[in-house]
């Protein structure tokens, strides 16, 4: 043929008639040509300069739409030269069987969907080519509900939507925890008027004429409230350079911001629950409040300081004084520091019982005379004043005064004095102190009635005082102090155990252990605890409590506590932890042992697993079944890790695993036929989101506080966070809710080492493993108990000119470790021996002289203990090479110079020797002869030289 005439047809349609082109076209021209009809269907047949021949469809194929499994039918008329041949195809693929007019399809499926192509040719080769598309009607296909996460305050709206793609008109449903809503048939889904009952997990349904849809994610709606401080500040009194740490703590809706303020201005950077001041500087005093806000309100703490502490001093020491008996004396001294500030007199280096105020009032008397010093200390330190000394001019007449207190009972006493001598019986009245304070006085004549009312277990200190018809003191008696037994048991009872628990789907019965009381009221009863709320009780002779109205498949912590007669309550018991089950439909069946998966069916269509979602300790696990044959599906069985979770006699494919804890877990899951037969497993491993706390913290406040403080950053869909579970040393604590990331634990003993973990509990009451740990160091607080008191003080001279002193050890009840003793000399301070000695030599001595030594015990605290028992020893004189002999005199005696000396040495007889006065600095003073010499208070030493 020289030339051909080409017709496009488009979809069996003439299209506009092309250009006559020859057939020896140059092949760049064939190129231009196909590119000019680059995606259009095109037919072309060829004609001779004899006339057109062709292929005419008459009658096209028409579009078809069916489900999955039906059938579908395409068919084609067309009429041409010859016999005519047939070839349908699909996305390019001839199809085998499709050569006839009619293309018979008996069961589509999802990879049928799209245009159907045939080509006719009659006997000269013309063609033509004719399509229609064939459309897939499928259930809805569904997006994410959105939001996912919602926080509500209550009264206001909130609004659920969903991308749904369809061909088909849709009809929602929507639901909360799988239960359908009234009314809720739309989308978006509104809730106007948002309340309490209106929190949970939605999720939605979407339907058309082929099927039913359940959307792959879930919304949960959440309570929004605005904050609420319940945890308040404190002032904070600290050294320059220590740390100070506020904890403030808030409940309400998430996520809440909080900002730290000093002076009113916003502290930069200080956004968490705790404010920690490493090293506090002369700036950082003054006032700090805290702020915590949300979507929907704001909570500020009150106004609390941080004050520059110091440690205690004088500005005015106490004056000591010279008085006559039966005077009154004020020791009045001035004191700064930062309270609150604690005082302790001393007479006499031993603690008076109540000189505990920073006046002290003094009756003047013999038996008060002597040195008075004031001990202050607060938390930061401690300081001793200056020793003042009470004098008496004229000692008081030879009287004493005896008192005799005796116990009757836990609420009275007897008390009954005696005194030696008074001048004037009939004009003598009594005061009768009880502790330290004039409690009654008595005239001559009065009787004396046991003192009664008193209250029980409590220490009293009595003291009678005589005076005069003067009102002058004449004797006092000497404190006593009783203490009487404790009528009341104040003793609790030993804690019991729990020896069985039984769960229910809706209680438990838990069974405890027998156990004693200590404090002598006798058992009465037993309470049951559920995560630290009591929830039973019975008699002392009631051990199993069924407890019911509780929550499915819920974790409980259970312990249990004994209360005695007067109703002093034990500690917890050890807790032991129990899930109850889900509730069942009908009548609980007995349930059998967990069993390995069974053996699979293969015709019995498996699931697939097209999206999970990991939550904090949950998994949503959503699979996918594929069932072409329409097999009747009875539901499913979840194995977790090879044993049986759960099954599923429902259509629904999600299921939300709360127990899934922080680690992996290998999960299979089986479809069940109507006959019970079982498919192959449809598998997934799949790891919980990580629920671990960040920047965990514990520190001791002081010795009697810890403060914890955590971060929990996670957000994930799934699995909330309700609360805290706190535990130390491996015990449960306390419960705190969520909201709240900071505890202080008062419960703590000082100078101990405390470990601390934290564990999520999930909003199904699941608590997860241990995720913050920690440790802090207790310190030990101030030690303000003095050592024991010294004994066993011997002393003993070693010659002329040294006296040795030994004594037993002492131990130190208080804390801070014996320091040392104090050697006290004919009543005077010598020296301080540093522990553990427990002997001393004395070299500043003088022959032929008598010392009394006492000792007392220090600590590292500076407290001391009181004087040990005196133990005295005499050196012997010294004589010397020469003849010449040491001797002293004590106060009031007299020496005559030379003439009486025989009571001292014989050798001093001789009328010619020559006396000498030994001065201070060791030089020598000649006396003359027959002159009378009166020492000084404390005595005088000299020395005789024999004439030669």
């Amino acid at each position: 043929m020289n030339a051909d005439a080409v017709r496009h047809i488009h979809r069996g349609q003439p299209a506009r008639r092309a250009k006559l082109f020859d057939s020896t076209a140059t092949k760049p021209r064939l190129a231009q040509l196909a590119r000019a009809f680059v995606g259009a269907i095109l037919t072309c047949w060829l004609t001779t300069s004899a006339g057109w021949a062709a292929v005419t469809i008459t009658s096209p194929p028409v579009d078809q739409s069916a489900r999955i499994g039906d059938p579908a039918t395409f068919s084609v008329s067309a009429t041409g030269t010859g016999p005519l041949t047939y070839q349908w195809s699909h996305t390019g693929v001839a199809i085998l069987e499709g050569t006839n007019s009619t293309l018979n399809l008996t069961s589509v499926s999802a990879s049928d969907s799209g245009v159907f192509l045939v080509t006719i040719t009659d006997s000269t080769g013309a063609r033509e080519v004719g399509s229609a598309r064939l459309l897939i009607l499928l259930a809805p296909t569904l997006g994410f509900v959105e939001p996912m996460i919602q926080d509500v305050f209550i009264g206001g709206a909130v609004t659920l939507n969903i991308t749904v793609y369809s061909d088909l008109p849709v009809t929602y449903q929507w639901l909360r925890y799988g239960h359908p809503i009234a009314g809720a048939t739309s989308a978006p889904f509104t809730i106007p008027s948002f309340t309490d009952s209106d929190i949970g997990l939605y999720s939605v349904e979407v339907s058309n004429a082929v099927g039913t849809t359940r959307s792959l994610s879930s919304a949960f709606l959440r309570r929004f409230d605005p904050p609420t401080i319940w945890y308040s500040l404190t002032d904070q009194d600290v050294l320059l350079g220590d740390s100070a740490t506020f904890v403030a703590i808030a409940s309400g809706g998430s996520p809440m911001a909080i900002q730290w303020f000093h002076n009113g201005q916003p502290i930069a950077g200080a956004t968490n629950s705790a404010l920690f001041i490493e090293e506090v500087q002369t700036q950082d005093a003054g006032y700090y409040a805290v702020e915590f806000s949300n979507a929907v309100g704001k909570a500020r703490s009150g106004t609390v300081q941080i004050r520059l502490a110091s440690p205690p001093s004088f500005t005015t020491q106490p004056q000591g004084q010279h008085t006559s008996a039966g005077r009154t004396v004020m020791l009045m001294p001035a004191v700064i520091g930062t309270a609150p500030l604690s005082y302790q007199w001393h007479f006499n280096n031993i603690p008076i019982p109540f000189g505990t105020s920073v006046w002290l009032t003094v009756q003047a008397s013999a038996a008060t005379a002597g040195e008075y010093r004031l001990d202050v200390r607060n938390l930061f330190g401690r300081v001793s004043s200056d020793v003042a000394r009470i004098e008496i001019d004229a000692p008081p007449a030879d009287t004493t005064l005896e008192t005799q207190v005796s116990v009757v009972d836990c609420r009275t006493v007897s008390i009954t004095w005696s005194m030696s001598t008074a001048e004037h019986p009939e004009r003598t009245t009594y005061r009768l102190f009880r502790d330290g304070q004039v409690y009654r006085v008595f005239h001559p004549g009065d009787a004396l009635p046991n003192e009664t009312n008193l209250v029980p277990g409590q220490e009293y200190s009595y003291q009678v005082v005589a005076y005069d018809g003067t009102g002058v003191e004449v004797a006092r008696g000497t404190p006593v102090v009783v203490h009487g037994p404790d009528c009341t048991d104040r003793t609790p009872p030993n804690p019991p155990s729990i020896l069985g628990i039984s769960p229910r789907c809706d209680g438990m019965t838990v069974t405890v252990s027998s156990t004693s009381d200590t404090g002598g009221s006798g058992l009465s009863g037993y309470k049951i605890y559920l995560n630290g709320v009591p929830l039973a009780s019975g008699a002392a002779t009631v051990y199993t409590y069924s407890i019911s109205g509780l929550a499915q498949n819920t974790r409980y912590i259970c312990a249990a506590t004994a209360i005695d007669g007067t109703g002093n309550e034990s500690a917890l018991g050890p807790p032991r932890i129990v899930t109850t089950p889900s509730c069942p439909a009908g009548p609980p069946p007995p349930q059998p042992p967990p069993q390995p998966p069974p053996t699979p069916n293969s015709t019995i269509p498996a699931p697939s697993f097209p999206y999970y979602v990991s939550g904090c300790g949950t998994l949503l696990l959503k699979w996918d079944v594929v069932n072409p044959s329409k097999i009747p599906i009875a539901g499913f069985e979840i194995y977790r890790d090879g044993s049986l979770l759960t099954t599923l006699m429902t259509n629904r494919t999600d299921y939300l695993d709360e127990t899934a804890g922080l680690v992996g877990h290998n999960y299979d899951v089986y479809t069940i036929g109507m006959s019970g037969a079982r498919s192959d497993a449809g598998g997934i491993y799949v790891t919980a989101a990580d629920c671990r706390l960040k920047q965990f913290r514990a520190r001791a406040l002081n010795c009697k506080a810890v403060s914890l403080s955590w971060v929990f950053p996670v957000t994930s869909i799934g699995g909330f966070i309700s609360a805290w579970n706190i535990y130390r040393d491996e015990a449960f604590v306390q419960q705190i809710p969520a909201g709240t990331m900071a505890f202080i634990d008062t419960n703590v003993v000082d100078h101990r080492t405390y470990s601390y973990s934290i564990r999520p509990v999930t909003t199904a009451g699941v608590e997860l493993e241990r995720s913050g740990t920690g440790g802090a160091y207790v310190p030990a607080c101030p030690d303000v108990t003095p050592p024991g008191l010294p004994s066993g003080l011997v002393a003993s001279p070693a010659n002329c000119g040294q006296i040795d002193l030994q004594w037993q050890p002492v131990t130190d009840v208080g804390g801070a470790d014996v320091r040392g003793y104090r050697v006290f000399k004919n009543g005077h301070l010598v020296t301080e021996v540093r522990a553990p000695a427990t002997n001393y030599s004395d070299y500043a001595i003088f022959p032929g002289r008598d010392y009394t030594y006492a000792i007392s015990a220090v600590d590292w605290s500076e407290n001391v203990s009181a004087l040990s028992k005196t133990s005295s020893a005499r050196t012997p004189t010294c004589p010397a090479p020469d003849g010449t002999i040491y001797f002293s005199t004590h106060l009031g005696g007299t020496v005559d110079a030379p003439a009486n000396f025989s009571a001292n040495t014989s050798a001093a007889a001789s009328a010619k020797a020559q006396l000498f006065l030994v001065q201070s600095d060791g030089s020598l003073e000649a006396l003359e002869p027959a002159t009378e010499f009166r020492p000084a208070n404390g005595g005088a030493d000299f020395y005789v030289k024999p004439a030669s």
